[in-house]
């Protein structure tokens, strides 16, 4: 019994429980990728749309301050050529310091966007590696929980056994005492529809050794349908004593099912020996 426990919580973990749990992982984990996926596409768009703009406008802040730098340096220099050489020499110290500035902050936003690129490849790697580290540990989790479940199981099958083995005497002894109470209530039943059959065949024979127009009547007491054996079958339900088993075997035999004096159906025959 034990065996057959077993063996039935394996197919049904191998067939039912398995295939539904790789169809939930299969749905978790195209979720996760898709989800992730989707995170890490955004990221990178919004990641290197985000550095393109920086270095636009910052490329366009920095032409737009050079060329009014440059606008007021010329004028400075015009100034200069029509002033003198002091502030001519402070205004071309001034557009180079401008100048070194622009060369300088558009090499920091090539080195950023450089960086960017350089790093793109790393974190493909590792986003990688984390979803096969988050499969691995679901998958491990998944079927732990399944040895778990299909462990719960057994053990209260086996508490199931070992409960009845335990009390394997007291189930005996329930089952003998059903068993004589039905015997008990069958025999009594039995006992009483045969002392009310006997009563009825005793009042019967009463009221037709009283009855003086029965006296010249060739079939008093005999069969209803062959009319010469003596009656000695009871129909029940409706305890009509009217046949004899003879013809009780041909309406057996015919399939009749009714009785030939009330036409009630018949559900068995009861013998009596008069």
């Amino acid at each position: 019994m034990l065996y057959t426990l077993v063996r039935v919580a394996e197919f049904v973990d191998q067939f039912l429980l398995r295939p539904l749990a790789s169809v939930i992982d299969a749905v978790v984990t195209g979720v996760y990728y898709f989800l992730w996926g989707s995170y890490f596409v955004g990221y990178c768009l919004v990641e290197g749309s985000t550095l393109a703009w920086n270095l636009v406008r910052s490329t366009v802040s920095d032409v737009h301050s050079g060329c009014c730098g440059l606008r007021l340096i010329t004028l400075d220099v015009t100034e200069y050529l029509y002033g003198g050489t002091r502030g001519g020499l402070k205004n071309a110290w001034d557009f180079g310091q401008a100048v070194g500035r622009f060369f300088c902050n558009l090499l920091i936003e090539l080195g950023d966007c450089i960086l960017w690129v350089l790093l793109l490849l790393p974190r493909t790697i590792l986003f990688i590696v984390d979803c096969l580290l988050d499969f691995v540990f679901h998958s491990i989790v998944a079927r732990g929980l399944s040895l778990l479940n299909s462990a719960f199981r057994l053990s209260i099958g086996l508490s199931v056994l070992l409960i009845l083995y335990m009390f394997r005497r007291y189930v005996y002894l329930l089952l003998i005492y059903l068993l004589q109470r039905a015997r008990i209530e069958i025999s009594t039943k039995t006992q009483s529809v045969y002392l009310w059959t006997d009563q009825q065949l005793h009042r019967f024979r009463q009221n037709v050794r009283n009855d003086p127009g029965n006296a010249g009547s060739p079939n008093r007491g005999g069969c209803v349908v062959c009319m010469e054996r003596s009656r000695n079958i009871v129909i029940m339900p409706c305890r009509h004593l009217c046949l004899c088993k003879e013809c009780s075997q041909q309406l057996r035999l015919r399939l009749e099912h009714r009785c030939p004096v009330c036409r009630n159906d018949i559900i068995s025959f009861l013998p009596v020996y008069i």
